[in-house]
């Protein structure tokens, strides 16, 4: 009898851990707010998520069971799991390509983002990086195909702010501050020849005089440029290695006069 009761119950279990399985489904608004609807294995409705834009919950509504939360694809493959507790995402979280490989993952504290989320294309190569804190986005970075640290943004109110940039072989390549996603302010770059630049730009387009010099350290100038709204307005200088003007070009709208 004992040995009949035995796989009776365990298939009572799996059984019971299958049509217990909560899942997700998603909609995103026109305004990017996202509406996240919970349902138990029978397609039942039993809880609402609202969040905005930024991903923050707004409101909810019904109940979340504890447990592995799943979300699918029209194909039946899994698209994301997440763990909940106490009607919050709690603990890692990962996202799936169709393929069944998987594309990113992070971390969940009290139903916000925590710490670093990493995101990978489907032949497994890192390609984007992010820090959270509370929720709130404080650092990117992307990165080469081979590997290699690419960009790295730091973002206040979960704005960037400031970005680097770098070649391939690890050198800094470009320092700029950023406003609404654009370079605003003095730029700085840094080329593999040793040169290194400073360009002032005004809403992503080069204004102003720009400046390039045989090394960081600005002793020797190499070429001065005017910008107007992103193109060559106006004098270009070249020096020599005396540091006097060697050259003078005049531009207009990007075009040469003479």
């Amino acid at each position: 009898m004992k040995k009949i009761m035995l796989p009776i119950l365990i298939l009572f279990l799996i059984s019971g851990s299958a049509f217990s399985e909560t899942t997700r489904k998603l909609v995103v608004n026109p305004d990017k707010s996202r509406v996240f609807t919970f349902c138990d294995a029978a397609g039942k409705e039993i809880a609402q998520e609202l969040r905005d834009k930024d991903g923050n919950v707004t409101k909810t509504t019904g109940k979340i069971p504890d447990g592995v939360v799943k979300q699918y694809y029209k194909s039946g493959k899994v698209q994301a799991e997440w763990n909940y507790v106490g009607g919050k995402a709690e603990g890692k979280y990962k996202e799936y390509y169709e393929s069944g490989k998987l594309q990113s993952e992070g971390v969940f504290k009290d139903g916000t983002m925590e710490g670093i989320k990493k995101w990978q294309t489907e032949n497994e190569m890192l390609r984007y990086e992010y820090t959270f804190k509370t929720g709130i986005m404080i650092e990117k970075k992307s990165f080469y195909q081979s590997g290699k640290l690419w960009t790295e943004g730091t973002l206040k109110d979960g704005k960037e702010v400031f970005r680097k940039s770098y070649h391939e072989d690890g050198k800094l390549q470009e320092e700029c501050p950023i406003v609404n996603g654009q370079r605003d302010g003095i730029c700085k770059s840094y080329y593999k020849d040793g040169r290194y630049e400073e360009c002032p730009f005004i809403n992503g387009k080069q204004e102003g005089l720009a400046k390039i010099y045989s090394n960081p350290n600005k002793v020797k100038i190499n070429m001065e440029e005017e910008f107007k709204n992103g193109l060559l307005n106006g004098i270009q200088r070249i020096y020599g290695v005396d540091g006097n003007v060697q050259k003078e070009f005049h531009f207009k709208d990007g075009k040469q006069l003479d």
